[in-house]
């Protein structure tokens, strides 16, 4: 993982999708990955596509049900998720309209089986090409994660700031595309979010806010992959000057301590000290594992009582 990304977990939308790509276990499998679905099972990712769908729909309902409510926004990143996979899978998706693929018909079979739990929803039907989605996908995330981003106390930070001016600099180069698509009146919606984006949330405002530098007067640049040479951004600040005085005592301080170690009785005061503790860790970490393996199984004892699903509940993954 890069360090902008891992930077970016915090934001709504990367904490739902890296739930719903842990990869697959045999727990997950499904029987209903095992019906007919014959334009999907021709694709060499059908199983592990199958099966970590059927997992997170299951997830999710295991959640609606257990806080008796229905979540409108678990079902459209399911929705975004799903046809993701699908594109970046290279299932059979039809490039100029995803409503026409051929692959519809048996993933509105195998959403069926969960949908039948909770009607409202559903598969979403776009019609819309893989670009205009993708476009569409990546503003619906910003819009989510608007708020955190404005209110995120990192950005005084300068390992932290360089990785979300970039995010939104990436926002905002999708949000100009969208934005020539939509100059004339359309009634679609890849519009519409943009009209909703433009007006309370639109991501140049949030650069300004953000206090983010110019292209040509930042300390960092974009690679290929929107990831930054963080390591560059910090030559010559205020921070690096920081670091490499601190190295410097610290470098001095390990000598220093090197030579009491040596030369004076510290050496025989450390080794009995270091004889105690790691007496005294060794029943702490037998205290420690006993109490783990009381958990897993009371974990392991607790039964999904819908078995309607057709799979497994993963306690551990916290929808």
């Amino acid at each position: 993982m890069g360090k902008c990304e891992l930077e970016l977990t915090s934001l709504d939308s990367f904490f739902e999708y890296s739930k719903f790509d842990i990869p697959e276990t045999p727990s997950d499998r499904s029987g209903h990955c095992d019906s007919e679905l014959s334009e999907l099972y021709t694709n060499d990712n059908f199983q592990s596509f199958c099966y970590k769908f059927t997992r997170n729909f299951t997830n999710i309902i295991i959640k609606w049900v257990r806080n008796s409510k229905y979540s409108s926004d678990n079902c459209e990143y399911l929705n975004y998720w799903t046809y993701s996979e699908l594109i970046k899978n290279h299932f059979n998706v039809d490039k100029d309209d995803l409503s026409n693929s051929k692959i519809i018909n048996d993933m509105t079979k195998l959403w069926k089986n969960y949908s039948d739990h909770f009607p409202q929803c559903e598969l979403k039907n776009y019609k819309m090409s893989t670009e205009h989605f993708q476009y569409m996908k990546q503003l619906y995330d910003y819009s989510k994660d608007y708020s955190r981003i404005k209110e995120n106390h990192c950005l005084d930070n300068l390992q932290c700031k360089p990785c979300y001016c970039i995010h939104i600099k990436k926002v905002i180069s999708v949000f100009k595309l969208v934005q020539q698509e939509c100059q004339s009146p359309r009634d679609n919606e890849l519009c519409s979010l943009y009209n909703s984006i433009e007006g309370t949330k639109n991501p140049e405002n949030l650069l300004n806010h953000m206090q983010c530098p110019n292209e040509d007067e930042d300390g960092f640049a974009a690679g290929p992959n929107g990831e930054d040479d963080l390591g560059s951004s910090l030559e010559g600040s205020p921070f690096r000057a920081g670091l490499n005085a601190g190295l410097s005592i610290l470098g001095i301080s390990v000598i220093s301590f090197f030579l009491m170690y040596k030369f004076t009785p510290l050496q025989s005061w450390l080794n009995t000290v270091t004889r105690r503790l790691n007496r005294n860790k060794y029943f702490v970490g037998k205290e420690e594992t006993n109490e783990m393996l009381s958990y897993n199984s009371e974990t392991e004892d607790t039964n999904l009582s819908n078995n309607e699903l057709n799979v497994s509940y993963n306690p551990l993954l916290n929808f």
